[in-house]
């Protein structure tokens, strides 16, 4: 049984630029961001949630350091900000496109990226990319 996966397409708004082509986000939980979190947050330039989780993993290192919470308080404020980044990255990724010049061009349903790619195209054509 074949799994989908669900993408988002943006396309750029203005279409000037040549190497503005698709951008496709996938839906879901983000493995990338609930691992790597303050990284993949940097990577993708979103700087203010860089910043909010930075000073959240901070402030509860702050707080393991002072003794004031237990290990396992600490841990299940950790796995908070970690699994918090695995379910909004995608939405902050999203949301950063929306706001950099890009529209929502339909949702692509597909076993992989290349898949979606490929459907998109089909589906729109090649001026479309």
């Amino acid at each position: 049984m074949r799994h989908l996966r669900f993408y988002t397409v943006h396309l750029p708004r203005r279409r000037a630029p040549v190497d503005m082509a698709p951008l496709f986000v996938r839906e879901g939980f983000s493995w990338w961001a609930f691992v790597l979190t303050v990284l993949w947050t940097l990577y993708h330039r979103l700087w203010l949630a860089s910043a909010a989780v930075a000073a959240a993993e901070i402030s509860i290192y702050a707080l393991a350091k002072s003794h004031f919470l237990g290990p396992v308080s600490i841990e299940v404020l950790m796995m908070a900000v970690h699994v918090t980044c695995g379910l909004w990255g995608n939405d902050w990724l999203r949301h950063k496109l929306s706001r950099g010049g890009y529209a929502i061009a339909g949702v692509v349903a597909a076993e992989n990226l290349a898949h979606a790619q490929l459907r998109f195209i089909d589906r729109h054509g090649a001026a479309a990319v």
